[in-house]
């Protein structure tokens, strides 16, 4: 799918190979963004619940100590009552998990055209990476990977607290 995207994009649009690595992280990236906001929602929601589902799950604890199987049963559905009522889907919790395999196929392809190399991987950057065989010599894109990963997440925190009182 990666690969695909790669060489329609570059053949079609008449981007370099920097370019069309960079078009096609963002064409991923805007596809899966809607998986992303499912799941902050989701998240947002479950922390809105805390105070509702927390004694609930102490019941479930305090039953599966004793073994009650009856009131781990009846716990439970009070919790499936509880997410419905506010509209929760477990399993959307776990949508931004497709990124690993697609980031993982991205990162393949990527080596693999280093390796080859490709036609156009030694000229085909831009700014102080003009060939792309090889690795960054100033490690400026790891550094700001990381940086932004960081921002996301202090960002992404508030944002689900702003979330939660507005669906709340």
């Amino acid at each position: 799918m990666v690969e695909y995207l790669f060489e329609n994009l570059h053949i079609i649009s008449g981007f370099s190979i920097g370019g069309s690595i960079v078009a096609s992280a963002a064409i991923i990236r805007l596809c899966t963004f809607p998986l992303i906001i499912a799941s902050s929602n989701n998240g947002a929601k479950l922390s809105a619940l805390r105070e509702v589902t927390e004694p609930i799950q102490a019941r479930m604890r305090a039953a599966s100590k004793k073994q009650d199987q009856m009131e781990l049963q009846m716990c439970r559905q009070d919790m499936r009552k509880v997410y419905q009522s506010a509209n929760i889907q477990l399993w959307k919790t776990f949508l931004p998990l497709v990124q690993i395999p697609i980031g993982f196929g991205f990162w393949r392809v990527t080596r693999n055209m280093a390796d080859l190399p490709v036609p156009g991987m030694e000229s085909g950057g831009f700014l102080w990476f003009e060939n792309l065989i090889w690795p960054d010599p100033y490690f400026v894109l790891p550094l700001a990977t990381g940086l932004l990963q960081h921002l996301a997440i202090r960002v992404s925190t508030p944002l689900n607290t702003i979330i939660c009182t507005s669906h709340g």
